[in-house]
């Protein structure tokens, strides 16, 4: 049933209370009818309006829809009913212009249903036929959805594990680098240690030879108390170091470097004096600090002899 509203007209707010909002127009209608209803303000409304001829509101057409069969037709005639369809297959059953009262709609409408009880009961067939293809093929797309849903989901599962088995991979690339440049780094360690200890080695054994000569020679005489028979004497020595000692001027010169052996090797060293300059070699044994001239005092630098 269709039903074309205008708020402008008179008679509307009265049908609308009074008639198609009562509990016995409602009830009749839910149960005998598909409702559509629309105001004609609205392009579809306004539309339905010019193609039924509407002058005049409330408006109330029944309309059935079947889809044209030659054969129903016939069947129908065999009966003697004769009603219009069209090849679209609509067929306007009734309508009304104006205002009707609630007993008189539900009459004509009951009327209505009972004179074309053929051509109604066909339009709900079909249409029920219509909603058991929709939910048939709802249901059928709905399976497909789910079935490629399911496709997609085992794709990205399978990917997934494509990319978890590449990333587990790397890692394990990764961590074998890592464990190779470890490796490296650890022989590098070694060769370095052992090069180290190579070189303490070899620096124990130049101490050693260096100090040899050193360890052979007797300690020099004790450091005597200061008097007139005393000089003092200031070494400089290789690391440019001074130190001072006190020795006795009939000491000789080679007790002079048997001092400085204690501080360093004399390996060919000698002991040299800045103003005048004078050489004193360990060979000198002989000499006493007194006729080297090295008295009161005076300073000597201990040093690698130029040729």
């Amino acid at each position: 049933m269709l039903y074309l509203h205008s708020q402008n007209h008179q008679d509307t707010p009265r049908f609308c209370s009074e008639v198609l909002c009562t509990e016995r127009v409602s009830t009749f209608l839910e149960d005998n009818f598909i409702l559509w209803g629309g105001d004609v303000s609205t392009t579809p409304a306004f539309k339905l309006c010019n193609k039924y001829g509407t002058t005049n509101f409330p408006f109330i057409a029944v309309v059935a829809n079947v889809t044209y069969n030659p054969s129903m037709v016939a069947f129908w005639h065999s009966m003697n009913y004769h009603p219009r369809i069209t090849r679209s297959g609509e067929h306007l059953l009734y309508k009304k212009q104006g205002f009707v009262s609630e007993q008189d709609l539900i009459n004509s409408l009951g009327e209505i249903l009972e004179l074309h009880q053929p051509l109604l009961h066909a339009a709900r067939s079909e249409r029920e036929s219509r909603e058991r293809d929709r939910i048939l093929r709802d249901t059928q797309d709905e399976e497909y959805n789910r079935s490629v849903q399911e496709d997609l989901e085992k794709e990205q599962r399978r990917l997934r594990e494509i990319e978890e088995e590449r990333a587990r991979e790397e890692e394990k690339i990764k961590e074998e680098l890592m464990k190779e440049k470890e490796r490296e780094r650890e022989k590098e360690a070694k060769l370095q240690e052992l090069l180290l200890q190579e070189e303490r080695s070899q620096q124990v054994t130049e101490k050693k030879v260096e100090e040899k000569p050193n360890q052979s020679l007797p300690a020099p005489p004790p450091e005597p108390p200061k008097s007139s028979t005393t000089t003092d004497i200031k070494f400089r020595l290789s690391d440019g170091s001074t130190v001072i000692r006190r020795f006795s001027i009939s000491e000789l010169v080679s007790d002079l470097f048997l001092f400085v052996a204690t501080k360093e090797s004399i390996d060919n060293k000698v002991l040299t004096t800045s103003f005048p300059r004078k050489t004193y070699k360990f060979e000198q044994s002989p000499l006493t600090l007194q006729e080297a001239g090295l008295v009161p005092q005076a300073l000597l630098v201990v040093e690698e002899p130029l040729f």
